[in-house]
């Protein structure tokens, strides 16, 4: 068989698999879309705190512990295993309560688990320094949310969220209604407000990497769910259009920032910082198109940044090292590592048919919807950014040439093959995105689209 004929035939191939994937996105989208119609809205006083997104990211945080465990088969103190069940514990009480003082003593309380983790098990004597920053930026940003709670529950003489959302009305200018959702900003955390991130990232250990990217950047994202009816801003007032411009240009200057990373960890943590300025916009729009890029882009994220952590620390068992320089001929020596970290890159890049693709693609609508045609400029080169950067993590790790330590013979455990199997089953869920879209029209409290 002559060469012309085997480049015909892997040419015929190649275009029916990407016209496979293509049909099938398509195909998947217009679902999504006539699912939208099915739905009637849901006005703020039909919804309550232990919601459909709750019961979602209840799942997310439940997984996430016990992969944690697996991920970390040589730490097993009592203590360690302790602070993982009292933060699963936490975060499954700030999911389903329907108190807004309960809901900020365990919004705040979750941090303390974290902390213990960071301090005791951290790596580096810097990850005090990077404690006290994770406590000093989010406890002091939610102080103003406290004294808010307080004064309201005071005057409606009850701390119930239906019943503030029916009989209160808050007052005051629009400065002064975004300071109180400050501490969900920093939770997320948006640009600017975002230093303490990557120092706990990289002195943190694998569990509190895992649950940190994971679930604790989602309560970020509740709570802007949560507070953002009671508050009822308007996008047309400007307070929130300047806040969509500095996540949406955050997002690009954290995509930049990745290019010039050499710490793993601290690559990823800046792509989580990218990913989480697309959830602020779409919950600021709080329109159907919003909240439904805002869910799926959480639900992906927390599987997503989980498991490129274990990849990271994986790695590092190989390395002795988390610098890119010293990474490097993975694909040659760990090929099943190299592979997982190829599927990784590819769905943290958005690409299809994975999730993160169908969250991504949402937020177009929302700020079509606003009008200004930077936003989807600067949206646009965030997505090519976004595969710059994660094309250029699975380069340095996969290819050129091995470091003269790598131990060839350390392929994947059996608990690290397992972590990453079950990270990536929820990707599957693009197959069954109607799910996910029940959520996401459930959570509607006004539909403007």
């Amino acid at each position: 068989m002559s060469l012309i004929t085997l480049m015909l035939i892997s040419f015929i191939f190649s275009g029916y698999w990407a016209v496979m994937v293509v049909v099938l996105s398509v195909s998947v989208m217009m679902s999504v879309i006539n699912l939208f119609s099915s739905f009637p809205k849901l006005m703020v006083t039909e919804a309550v705190m232990s919601s459909p997104l709750g019961l979602l990211l209840t799942f997310l945080s439940l997984s996430l512990c016990l992969l944690s465990v697996i991920s970390t088969p040589n730490v097993k103190e009592p203590l360690y295993i302790f602070m993982i069940s009292l933060l699963g514990l936490v975060l499954l009480g700030v999911f389903n309560l329907s108190g807004l003082i309960s809901f900020y003593i365990l919004f705040e309380f979750s941090l303390i688990p974290t902390l213990a983790l960071i301090i005791i098990w951290g790596y580096q004597p810097e990850r005090l320094i990077s404690g006290a920053y994770m406590m000093l930026y989010t406890v002091g940003a939610s102080f103003p949310l406290f004294l808010t709670i307080l004064f309201v529950s005071g005057n409606t003489g009850s701390s119930n969220y239906m019943i503030i959302c029916n009989s209160y009305l808050f007052h005051g200018g629009a400065l002064v209604l975004m300071s109180l959702c400050l501490a969900f900003l920093v939770k997320l955390p948006m640009y600017t407000v975002h230093v303490w991130l990557p120092k706990a990232h990289v002195e943190a250990p694998l569990a509190g990497s895992m649950m940190l990217a994971g679930v604790l950047l989602k309560l970020g994202g509740y709570g802007l769910w949560v507070g953002l009816p009671l508050l009822k801003l308007s996008f047309s007032g400007g307070v929130l259009s300047v806040v969509v411009s500095l996540a949406l240009w955050g997002g690009l200057i954290s995509c930049v920032v990745c290019l010039r990373q050499v710490d793993v960890k601290s690559f990823v943590a800046y792509s989580s910082v990218a990913h989480m300025s697309l959830v602020i916009v779409g919950l600021m729009m709080n329109t159907q198109w919003g909240i439904a890029s805002s869910t799926i882009t959480m639900f992906a994220h927390g599987f997503t940044s989980s498991c490129m952590f274990c990849l990271a620390y994986f790695s590092y068992t190989k390395v002795f090292s988390r610098s890119l320089s010293l990474m490097g001929g993975f694909l040659a020596l760990y090929p099943m590592l190299s592979l997982s970290w190829f599927l990784l890159c590819m769905i943290n890049m958005a690409a299809p048919p994975f999730m993160n693709m169908i969250g991504e693609l949402f937020i177009v609508p929302c700020l079509w919807y606003i009008g200004s045609l930077i936003f989807l400029v600067v949206m646009g080169v965030m997505v090519f950014f976004s595969g710059c950067y994660n094309m250029f993590l699975y380069t340095s790790i996969a290819h050129g040439s091995p470091n003269k330590l790598d131990n060839p013979s350390l392929g994947l455990l059996g608990s690290e093959f397992t972590s990453i199997t079950f990270h990536l089953l929820p990707m599957v869920l693009i197959f069954n995105m109607k799910y996910m879209m029940m959520y996401s029209s459930v959570l509607l409290f006004d539909q403007k689209l």
